[in-house]
């Protein structure tokens, strides 16, 4: 009796490791890159560590496009083995350090799958706009 409860206790916490291990995501991506990158040094201020830890960027680039406006790329990167919800919101501020309102501009929600590593591109909302401030924060599944 007690080996059979052993046995299921083991076969139990095999199954719920296996359940919580989600879906892995393979890349492949050119070794020999011909593009040239202008990355950026980033300021970092991290108020919750836990989610610095498990989710973060791992790289900014910034390029204007065709029409002047500011474009930034992020790459972010969920360090964890679980899928992972986060709420993203760009800031625009303009030559003279000012906040530039946008419309309909408040936190979008990105899923990233465990160990996904994605690139996002944001476009600023006028020309004017010469700098920027990410905000993110973990959500809750």
């Amino acid at each position: 009796m007690k080996q059979g409860f052993v046995m299921m206790s083991l076969l139990c916490g095999l199954l719920a490791m296996v359940g919580c291990a989600g879906v892995s995501v393979n890349s492949v991506e050119n070794a020999n890159k011909t593009a040239r990158m202008r990355i950026i040094s980033d300021y970092r201020v991290e108020t919750d560590l836990q989610f610095a830890d498990d989710f973060g960027v791992v790289r900014l680039n910034t390029a204007p496009n065709a029409a002047g406006f500011l474009r930034v790329q992020v790459e972010m990167e969920n360090f964890t083995r679980d899928r992972m919800t986060v709420n993203a919101m760009m800031e625009w501020y303009d030559g003279d350090a000012m906040r530039v309102e946008t419309a309909g501009g408040g936190w979008q929600q990105y899923r990233f799958e465990p160990r996904e590593s994605r690139s996002m591109t944001f476009t600023a909302p006028t020309p004017e706009v010469r700098d920027f401030r990410m905000k993110l924060q973990a959500v809750e599944d």
